[in-house]
């Protein structure tokens, strides 16, 4: 990857106007064609490098080009890189500056010019954005034209943007209980029923082993958002969490819940 400095810019500019001089002007200007750019989110590395495309109209091929790619130097750490892929291309980068440009120039030697879509160049940006910001990358042409001279006629342009993602939230580490523990004593016990049905008849709470969520809290379990006490999952607590209890301790079969629940019994992280 090359990275041009400010003479490089300034004698690519020059070419340009060369290569415009150059060309044979011709009245009339052809159908549109399209100038865009992708809008890369930065990666685990800091960096998000930009595709530059181009397009002519059906039936026509690009001659030669001139284009200006403007961002925000606050937003990246030290000045991009850009390289030029379409042949005949040149790429320049403009450092500093309150306004930063990347210019991509080129004039092909194809008989038929460069025939439709084709990557021209690419920018490798260095993210100084917070996270969930995003910074804009804007388009603007100085030359676009088919072999012969003509100019395309209003051609559509593409802005992007450099985003930087959201970083996924680290899950906090829950402590391991017992579906059904609702004392957390180690084990389930008729003395866990008992801690349910106190609830439920609004009398004072039996003792648990600290530290232990209160019964009827919000507790999050292994992942999801339920009530410690609530040990079918049917949304509020109830005799029959007790009676749910209960059939653990007889070894009878487990009473239906609201799925997806914990069974009871088994062993689950639990938050709050």
């Amino acid at each position: 990857m090359t990275k041009w400095t400010i003479p490089s810019f300034g004698a690519i500019a020059v070419s340009a106007l060369a290569i415009a001089a150059a060309l044979v002007v011709v009245t009339g200007a052809v159908a549109a064609g399209t100038v865009s750019l992708d809008s890369p989110a930065v990666g685990a590395d800091g960096t998000a490098t930009v595709t530059l495309t181009a397009a002519a109209p059906n039936g026509s091929g690009i001659g030669n080009w001139a284009f200006d790619i403007n961002y925000n130097p606050a937003d990246y750490g030290g000045d991009p890189t850009c390289q030029d892929i379409a042949a005949g291309g040149l790429c320049a980068v403009k450092p500093g500056g309150a306004d930063g440009t990347i210019r991509f120039t080129g004039v092909t030697g194809s008989p038929d010019g460069l025939t439709g879509s084709i990557e021209v160049g690419t920018i490798a940006f260095t993210s100084d954005l917070a996270p969930g910001a995003c910074s804009d990358l804007t388009i603007t042409i100085i030359a676009f034209q088919d072999k012969g001279g003509h100019d395309f006629a209003s051609p559509t342009t593409t802005n992007g943007e450099v985003c930087a993602p959201v970083p996924t939230p680290t899950p906090t580490a829950g402590t391991s209980r017992i579906w059904g523990d609702v004392d957390c004593g180690g084990d389930i016990a008729p003395r866990d029923a008992q801690a349910i049905l106190k609830n439920v008849l609004v009398q004072n709470a039996l003792s648990q082993t600290q530290p232990c969520p209160a019964v009827g809290s919000q507790v999050t379990v292994n992942g999801v958002s339920r009530i410690w006490g609530d040990v079918d999952c049917g949304g509020d607590i109830a005799p029959r969490d007790a009676q749910a209890i209960l059939k653990n301790v007889l070894v009878q079969n487990a009473l239906s819940q609201t799925q997806p629940c914990p069974a009871v019994g088994s062993t689950v992280q639990v938050v709050g």
